[in-house]
């Protein structure tokens, strides 16, 4: 499993309302799959995605949708946890990249044991591709998948979510000083929604 540190967590702190600096990342993996389209009165419309997750080169799991509820799956023991409610964050790198998101996990579609069932947050990161060329679409033309990858941050953090911010403070290391003294003000335009009206 990937290490990550503080600064690895920056949006996942900054969609977490006054998250604190001891906020638990316990592991992260890198999903490459796709984001999947349906054309809906003339427009590309998010449906789901499908994604295997890796741990270098090795497949570990699996990032699906149960129903309309974005789900991860682990290989080693088959925990799996399904998330309900969603903060989105514009990807930095541009909005050819589909967004960064901080999901919350909910109880009744999630394993009651294994490695997933202590997990409280999943935030997907560092995304790359995943939108359509072009929003528009054809009568002729019912479905688009298209390759995205992203890292996926799984997190211990029992704090209740709530809508941050403009301007929340994080905190995050840099080379002089350590992980609990520092904080950094980090301006972020977030958009609250629920997951069944934005799906990812």
């Amino acid at each position: 499993m990937l290490a990550t540190s503080a600064a690895a967590l920056l949006p996942f702190m900054v969609l977490v309302t006054a998250a604190p600096a001891s906020a638990d990342a316990d592991f992260a993996f890198i999903g490459r799959g796709t984001q999947n389209y349906l054309c809906q009165a003339g427009i590309w419309t998010l449906e789901n995605a499908n994604a295997t997750l890796f741990e270098g080169r090795k497949a570990v799991g699996k990032h699906f949708f149960n129903r309309a509820f974005p789900s991860f799956r682990l290989d080693s023991d088959g925990s799996v946890i399904g998330c309900t409610k969603e903060f989105k964050l514009a990807s930095p790198q541009g909005p050819t990249n589909v967004p960064w998101l901080l999901l919350d996990r909910d109880d009744a579609i999630s394993s009651p044991t294994g490695v997933l069932s202590q997990i409280k947050f999943v935030a997907r990161e560092d995304t790359h591709a995943g939108v359509p060329a072009s929003l528009a679409c054809t009568a002729g033309e019912t479905e688009l998948r298209v390759p995205y990858q992203a890292k996926y941050v799984f997190a211990k953090n029992t704090r209740p979510l709530s809508a941050p911010s403009a301007t929340p403070t994080v905190s995050v290391p840099t080379a002089t000083e350590t992980e609990d003294s520092v904080t950094v003000t980090v301006t972020a335009t977030v958009t609250a929604a629920p997951l069944c009206a934005a799906r990812h």
